[in-house]
């Protein structure tokens, strides 16, 4: 079971810590593995999306970020 404590780091801010079981720990691990491994599948060597509809996703986000950030 996992839970919440309160680690104080050397600057003494204060931050939350979820501390779970090693199962838990070792499936946030491959999750994280599979979604990083999923992304890097989508560009090439230089960073660039490797099919059009990556692309256009991209864009739309630039536009749809650009549009709120313009609101506030």
């Amino acid at each position: 079971m996992s839970s919440v404590e309160t680690n104080t780091s050397d600057s003494g801010a204060k931050s939350d810590v979820v501390v779970g079981s090693g199962l838990e720990i070792e499936y946030v691990k491959a999750l994280a593995a599979r979604k990083i491994r999923g992304f890097r599948g989508t560009i090439d060597e230089r960073g660039e999306y490797l099919d059009e509809v990556y692309q256009s996703n991209a864009r739309l986000t630039a536009t749809i970020s650009s549009d709120y950030r313009d609101r506030i």
